[in-house]
């Protein structure tokens, strides 16, 4: 059941996510064309950059966790991730009370359906990621800027 999660172009970064979440690769990356290039970053040297400073290690987290929910979007819409238009469809499926809102339980339901191993503290960042108002839940509007 693949789908496209999201399209890495030149400079952006793929793998983190074993390493950040301490967890097995759950996602793989095809190379689309003949211009493709891929870098390998040994563990270490990830490590290193990765704990050398809070502006890195921050940015990466929440690039990490943003995938984790674009993944999940993947896995309950059985759609790629979705373009700008489909963003409203995704997030009535995952808005379960209609709310408008998208409340800790509906995000800890969305994400776990995709890994079921995510901690309540994972959960918690990830919706902190998106909540950009700190009001607890993520708006439509929030929820556009995944």
């Amino acid at each position: 059941d693949e789908k496209k999660v999201f399209e890495c172009k030149p400079g952006d970064i793929f793998g983190e996510h074993s390493m950040i979440m301490g967890r097995p690769r759950n996602t793989s990356a095809t190379c689309m064309s003949k211009e493709c290039v891929v870098q390998e970053m040994k563990a270490r040297d990830f490590y290193e950059l990765y704990n050398s400073s809070s502006t890195i290690k921050g940015p990466l987290r929440e690039l990490c966790l943003r995938r984790e929910f674009q993944k999940a979007l993947v896995k309950k819409t059985k759609k790629e991730f979705p373009s700008v238009n489909d963003l409203r469809e995704a997030f009535d499926a995952a808005d379960i009370d209609k709310t408008g809102l998208l409340n800790h339980d509906e995000a800890k339901a969305l994400l776990t359906s995709f890994d079921p191993s995510l901690s309540e503290e994972e959960i918690k960042e990830v919706v902190q990621t998106f909540d950009l108002g700190e009001t607890g839940s993520i708006s439509f509007d929030e929820f556009k800027l995944v």
